[in-house]
């Protein structure tokens, strides 16, 4: 696209395009291509441009959202550490992430009887729900299979893990394509899941566990001089002159 529509506008309008979380934005950002080349947008029409906006994907993928909440979660814990100094606020930060560390390990302790963490578990229940209605092409030997409804298709590749909705990509979970296409070759599911989201991952990722430093009542008291501030230019010319 870049080569063949190399106007910054269209470019500026197409990521805007992108990151459009409701319709209304997007139909705008459209307009703006389409007034600055028909040929573009024509081209972005038969592309199948209601597959790749943000405010087309489910609510589990689109990361703005996650990450404005994420990030508002982030300042409310944080906002209890305020009145501390800032040798207190290390600590107590610190302590609660290990904390932290020592609950989630246990937690994924009492997975024994699934591969699959709780969370994704469902995702792919979720998904195998939505294949329903699907219909798939697929050939028992090759690995790239297609399913359609009503007018719409997309790729699915086993090899790759790739579907063209993109959605397996971004997750590691199949989609409910893949879903659909995994269920007609006669596998299963789990085999498709990246292994990052497994059980053993996940208690490898926690299992080392962090250190909890001791509470300033318990340090040491240090013999050493006050810490100084950095010099400034004018202090540090006077000291060599």
């Amino acid at each position: 696209m870049v080569h063949e529509f190399p106007d910054v506008r269209i470019h500026s309008a197409f990521w805007g395009a992108c990151r459009s979380t409701r319709k209304e934005s997007f139909n705008n950002q459209m307009s703006i291509i389409e007034a600055v080349n028909v040929q573009c947008y024509n081209w972005l029409q038969y592309t199948g441009c209601l597959n790749w906006p943000l405010f087309s994907m489910p609510e589990w993928v689109k990361s703005t959202e996650i990450t404005k909440s994420a990030s508002e979660q982030l300042r409310i814990s944080l906002m209890r550490y305020v009145h501390l100094n800032v040798a207190q606020r290390y600590t107590a930060i610190t302590r609660k992430i290990a904390e932290l560390f020592q609950t989630r390990y246990l937690a994924g302790w009492e997975w024994v009887y699934d591969p699959i963490t709780p969370a994704v578990r469902q995702q792919i229940i979720h998904n195998l729900f939505e294949s329903e209605g699907w219909t798939a092409d697929v050939t028992l030997h090759s690995p790239v299979a297609f399913v359609s409804r009503h007018g719409l298709v997309y790729q699915v590749n086993r090899e790759l893990l790739t579907c063209s909705c993109r959605l397996w990509q971004l997750s590691g979970i199949p989609c409910p394509h893949a879903c659909r296409c995994i269920d007609a070759w006669g596998d299963n599911v789990d085999a498709y899941v990246h292994k990052l989201l497994s059980v053993d991952e996940y208690r490898s990722a926690y299992g080392p566990g962090m250190n909890m430093l001791p509470e300033i009542t318990q340090w040491e008291c240090q013999s050493y001089d006050h810490v100084l501030p950095p010099m400034t230019r004018h202090r540090y010319l006077c000291s060599i002159t």
